[in-house]
């Protein structure tokens, strides 16, 4: 009897479950809510959880969007809670969001699709997708999943391949996708909008791109130094290039690629003049003969930027070694003019410290050390590391090297290392034979 007993007492059990069960799957989603949100709208947390009003209630379900949600990047906790009225549930989230911030997408080389159609595939995976992505979380995960769905839907035979970019610092700066494992040899480049500086001297700047495979962000960066530099130098300091273009072309060899990269040429401008604020140990007129641009000429951004440098090693021969220099364009396009303001930094004067000499015999550094000309205390030179080794270390480096060589060595490296005392407003220097 006792065996009866239990077997009905089990057979209740099940019955009950199984009727808990149908009860929850009899159950729908009539409203979902969220608390807590202070960025994200409703409706995009909605989305990125993929629940549906009016679906059939299920716990796993309510996890796994709960899951999603944190995988998004866009959440740092989510929890919540069920209120049940007939057969009708209220689900309310109870979310933290991340604050992580965002970054920009780039999709680097997907040359078979338009802009749109990678848009499109990616929304499938993530529906309010519009070109940026969080910094933590795992959507670039589902980004990734989407696009290589679609490169096997196109029975294209590549790998897609996720990198987040970075600045020096570490911060994160943009979220790129590429392709790899297929062969896209840039072939031509064209240059829509150019006139000043024709299609033909572009092309030949970027023959370097030739034959590599095509990157956008390969073509950004080059043309950002190589092509822009050419545009300075002709005076047309503001010009600007568009994001790049490839796509597949027939008449290339190899499956080669053509890229479009659009330019806006801007005014010719010439020099107006230069201000210089905050100099006071060496004068405008002096600052501006190390410049050496001069008013009325175009306005030549490389010989300006390489006189920039001219003007901070002028006042390192004084000894400001701290020396910066902010310039500021202030442009006139009815006269077409540019006129700069420079802010000087000048920063401590040094004086020169100690001189010392590392594997060297003593006699050869004493050779090097009675022809060093700048004594302890003297304003420190930092051009005069450069005559030094020119002229009067001639002598000495000569005999050393002849010893060498005699020896059976090598000719003699010297390395030198300057360190300044911010507390003494000192520079120590040494020489050191870094081939002993």
């Amino acid at each position: 009897m006792k065996r009866l007993t239990n077997h009905l007492l089990i057979v209740f059990i099940i019955t009950a479950a199984a009727a808990l069960a149908a009860a929850q799957d009899a159950r729908v989603l009539s409203k979902i809510e969220f608390e807590g949100l202070q960025q994200v709208k409703a409706e995009e947390a909605l989305a990125t959880s993929g629940l549906k009003l009016d679906q059939p209630f299920k716990i796993e379900s309510i996890d796994a969007a709960a899951q999603q949600m944190l995988d998004s990047g866009i959440f740092k906790q989510v929890g919540y809670r069920t209120r049940t009225a007939g057969n009708k549930v209220t689900l309310t989230f109870q979310v933290e969001e991340a604050g992580g911030g965002d970054s920009p997408v780039v999709f680097d080389n997907f040359i078979w699709f338009t802009e749109e159609q990678v848009m499109d595939a990616v929304r499938l995976e993530v529906p309010l997708f519009s070109g940026r992505v969080a910094n933590v979380g795992k959507m670039p995960e589902a980004i990734t999943r989407a696009l290589q769905q679609l490169l096997n839907e196109q029975k294209i035979s590549g790998t897609v391949e996720y990198v987040a970019s970075q600045d020096l610092s570490g911060r994160l700066l943009g979220h790129m996708f590429s392709v790899s494992g297929v062969k896209m040899p840039i072939c031509t480049v064209r240059f829509p909008g150019a006139k000043n500086l024709p299609e033909a001297k572009l092309s030949e700047i970027a023959k370097e791109l030739f034959e590599t495979d095509y990157s956008s962000e390969l073509v950004r960066g080059f043309s950002g130094m190589k092509l822009i530099a050419a545009y300075r130098e002709a005076g047309q300091l503001r010009a600007t290039f568009a994001p790049p273009t490839g796509k597949l072309d027939p008449r290339c060899q190899n499956n080669g690629v053509v890229v479009t990269l659009p330019v806006v040429e801007g005014l010719i401008y010439s020099w107006a003049g230069i201000d210089w604020r905050g100099a006071s140990a060496l004068t405008p007129d002096q600052l501006s003969s190390a410049l050496g641009i001069n008013p009325g000429e175009i306005a030549n951004g490389l010989k300006f930027d390489r006189g920039l440098r001219d003007a901070e090693k002028a006042y390192g021969r004084q000894g400001y070694i701290e020396a910066r220099l902010k310039p500021a364009p202030e442009f006139d396009d009815n006269a077409r003019k540019v006129s700069y303001r420079i802010d000087v930094i000048e920063g401590p004067q040094y004086r020169m410290g100690g001189l010392t000499f590392r594997n060297l015999t003593e006699r050869d550094a004493k050779a090097l050390r009675d022809v060093w000309r700048m004594k302890r205390g003297d304003i420190f030179d930092q051009g005069y590391m450069d005559e030094y080794f020119k002229h009067e270390a001639g002598r000495a480096l000569m005999r050393l090297s002849q010893d060498r060589q005699n020896g059976g060595k090598e000719p003699p490296k010297l390395g030198t290392n300057i360190k300044a005392n911010r507390e003494s407003l000192t520079v120590d220097v040494t020489l050191e034979l870094t081939n002993p």
